[in-house]
């Protein structure tokens, strides 16, 4: 039996790399994972699922030629966002995310781009209209609800709500001759997903059935973080201010840094002092924010009198929140 795949989808970040088609390194701090619906779908229809390096793809099997086990009706596979290690939230800029409680990403139409929006779980309460009844009769919810967003089905007119989230209840008026005894009644309501706490999202890819299409090749994108640079040079006590300068080499307006300062206070002045007691501490910070990378920024350097002493200096640990260390000391 042949398999052809049906998508792959690929998570993009430029912190690693500008590349548009995947990003190996990225497995490393997040990763898709089915839910159990899609576990079921995946045995349900023999379907395969594995990884490659930046990648996540799904294939089906053929019967006879363009003929598969799936359904000629549309279906959504779901996977989770899981974070694998959390430093993805130190270099990773989720403000695009920030209206989103819970994001999701999805397919739109032919489009290979995911969309973001946010992932709305709903639940419902069954009731029933009581014998005894007046103009504020409550219903208590089972659930705590996300917002007071609710939708009542079952009856008509639709009430008019009140909510107390003290108790947890929503109350309206039953005065009889609206409703009838007994009728029954929905209360849908939004509530926080049962995700783990490494779960940022989750990614929805939906396949039509009816008219398959192999190989769609799905990404979705995260952007870095930027914020100021920051360097503490460790220095010999021969060492003054004026010696030292950091320069980009290219002449780059965006990377330049500011004078060099010697720092006598702050809590990395104090943990550098305790290890080198007999050290100068210097601190030399960007103009400008700058942007996150994995790889060092070529040509920034740490001059000493105009002489190069430390040539493309590392990229401060994202972790450490623009903060660097560099040791000429010893």
């Amino acid at each position: 039996m042949i398999y052809k795949n049906l998508f792959s989808v690929a998570i993009l970040h430029n912190y690693f790399s500008d590349n548009t088609n995947y990003i190996p390194e990225i497995d490393q701090y997040i990763g898709l994972v089915p839910d159990q619906e899609t576990q079921a779908l995946i045995k349900q229809y023999r379907l395969k699922l594995y990884t490659r390096p930046g990648r996540l793809i799904l294939s089906t099997p053929e019967r006879t030629t363009a003929q598969t086990f799936l359904p000629s009706s549309s279906i959504t596979f779901r996977f989770f966002l899981e974070i694998r290690n959390p430093v993805f939230y130190y270099f990773t800029d989720l403000q695009a995310l920030s209206g989103f409680t819970f994001p999701r990403f999805y397919t739109s139409g032919s489009n290979t781009t995911l969309t973001s929006g946010a992932y709305q779980y709903k639940i419902s309460d069954v009731f029933e209209i009581p014998q005894e009844r007046n103009a504020q009769t409550s219903f208590f919810l089972r659930h705590t609800p996300l917002n007071t967003s609710f939708e009542v089905q079952g009856l008509s007119p639709a009430p008019t709500l009140a909510y107390d989230a003290a108790l947890k209840k929503v109350s309206f008026d039953t005065t009889p001759g609206t409703y009838q005894d007994a009728q029954p009644f929905e209360l849908i309501y939004e509530v926080s997903p049962r995700w783990s706490s490494s779960t940022l999202g989750i990614v929805e890819i939906g396949v039509d059935g009816s008219n398959i299409t192999y190989d769609r090749s799905y990404t979705f994108s995260f952007g870095r973080k930027s914020q100021n640079w920051s360097y503490y040079v460790i220095a010999p006590d021969t060492v003054t201010a004026a010696n030292l300068a950091i320069t980009n080499g290219v002449s780059d307006p965006a990377w330049n840094f500011a004078n060099t300062v010697e720092t006598t206070s702050g809590d990395v002045f104090q943990r550098l002092k305790n290890t080198f007691p007999a050290a100068k501490i210097f601190n030399i910070t960007s103009v400008n924010p700058l942007p996150y990378q994995k790889q060092a920024k070529t040509g920034l350097k740490l001059q000493q009198s105009g002489e190069t002493i430390i040539n493309n200096l590392p990229n401060p640990a994202p972790e450490n929140e623009g903060v660097g260390i560099l040791n000429i000391y010893s």
